[in-house]
């Protein structure tokens, strides 16, 4: 008999089942029991005779941990992304502060370089440019690393810190000095205050007229060196020309040529006074000497300095040294370009080829020096580099063609006109930073 499968069977068996069944309901042993409606079975469960069963207590213990997980979870994994994004912005803040370093050190090397060139408003401002840029950045770089804990990211911000704080400390240093913090702002120094320029001309000008000065030919000049510019001199209590003045000796003697013989005076009378002589007489040199010696400072000196606007105050003493007495010249801090020194020197030099003098130079540097002459005009020469240290016998040539002067447009293409009319003499340093220069032994030299 060949096998079959549950499938094939399935046909049967649900008949026979069928077939039980109605053999049982015919004989009336079949029982069936009908499902109550859900309305019944809820009303059934309700009923008081029945216990439900209590909820277990580890249930909300084992959800109140896994909470606590899940939250710890989240907390360390938003702790690991905000650590690495801030110790990346840490060291992106690291990295351009220590860009910037680079270009606030190029600033403070203008700032040195506009302070060397006298231009101190531009200093002052380069100056402060990295004093602020400094401190923006060493705040920055503090608030970046606060928190970081990471070694090597440390170690570089305190590298770029400590760069930071040596520039900020140096420009700091630089505004506080009196060339940046008063001259940065305009102010000069003026008898020992700062002002503006403005206030210093008011005060100088009211001291000069104080001491009855006129402004003339750019210096505040007295009376008599305003006549001897002019060519002026005095006589009879009054300063005249030249022309005037021969012009008036020549009537005199006209009138002493045809006047009659004085009559005698009676005794017991003065003389009448003679003519009052010109002020300044000629200093006296023998022509055919070699040299002149002009000043040794032995006795003292007639030297001061000048009051041009465009020059510097010095202040001029007599010193002793090992060879003898020496006049130092203290050439300060000032704005202008030099400063100078000058006395009156009414002389013929038309029998001298130059004007020479010893010089100690003890600023540490090279200072331009040049002599200037005033006969009928100013004429200055060409400028002579005065080495650090002693210099014997520095020479300045009265007789070339490159003085500079008025009619030239001050420029270096002129003669000396009128050596033999000599007036005045002055000796100019071209240097406007505080040191001492000693001169000693001006002599002019014959040819």
């Amino acid at each position: 008999m060949a096998h079959t499968t549950l499938d094939e069977r399935r046909p049967d068996l649900l008949r026979s089942v069928r077939q039980e069944l109605e053999a049982l309901a015919r004989s009336g042993r079949l029982v069936t029991r009908r499902r109550p409606p859900i309305y019944q079975r809820q009303t059934a469960e309700r009923a008081p005779g029945r216990r439900k069963m209590p909820h277990s207590p580890a249930v909300p213990v084992i959800v109140s941990v896994g909470l606590v997980l899940v939250l710890a979870a989240c907390y360390f994994a938003y702790h690991v992304i905000t650590t690495g994004i801030r110790l990346q912005n840490a060291r992106t803040t690291i990295q351009r502060a220590g860009d910037e370093v680079d270009i606030l050190k190029t600033q403070m090397n203008n700032a040195h370089r506009f302070r060397d060139e006298k231009h101190f408003a531009r200093a002052r401002d380069a100056y402060l440019a990295v004093l602020s840029g400094s401190e923006h950045l060493l705040d920055g770089l503090e608030s970046a690393t606060r928190g970081i804990k990471d070694s090597a990211t440390l170690a570089r911000a305190k590298d770029v810190q400590s760069s930071l704080a040596s520039l900020r400390d140096e420009a700091h240093r630089w505004l506080e000095t009196d060339d940046i913090k008063y001259r940065g702002q305009g102010l000069v120094l003026f008898e020992g205050e700062w002002m503006t320029p403005e206030e210093q001309e008011r005060r100088h000008e009211e001291r000069m007229r104080k001491l009855g000065k006129t402004f003339y030919e750019g210096e505040w000049r007295t009376p008599e060196e305003i006549a001897a510019l002019r060519g002026e001199v005095y006589y009879k209590g009054r300063y005249m020309s030249k022309a005037e003045y021969e012009k008036i000796l020549e009537e005199e003697r006209q009138a002493v040529a045809v006047a009659p013989s004085p009559t005698p005076e009676p005794s017991g009378t003065q003389p009448a006074q003679a003519a009052r002589s010109p002020r300044q007489r000629r200093e006296q040199f023998e022509p055919t000497e070699t040299r002149w010696l002009l000043d040794d400072f032995e006795q003292g000196h007639d030297w001061r300095s000048v009051t041009w606007p465009n020059a510097n105050p010095c202040q001029i003493a007599v010193v002793e040294g090992t060879d003898g007495k020496r006049l130092q010249v203290t050439i300060p801090d000032g704005q202008q370009d030099k400063c100078a020194i000058v006395r009156q020197l009414r002389v013929d030099l038309s029998s001298r080829i130059a004007i020479s003098f010893d010089a100690e130079n003890r600023t540490g540097s090279f200072i331009p020096v040049a002599v200037a002459v005033i006969t009928d005009e100013y004429y200055e020469s060409r400028p002579i580099m005065l080495r650090p240290g002693l210099t014997k016998g520095i020479t300045f040539q009265l007789r070339s063609g490159d003085f500079k002067c008025k009619a030239t447009s001050w420029t270096h293409a002129s003669r000396v006109s009128r050596p033999d009319s000599c007036m005045w003499l002055h000796i100019l340093f071209y240097h406007n930073e505080r040191g001492v220069v000693l001169l000693d032994n001006i002599v002019a030299v014959g040819g």
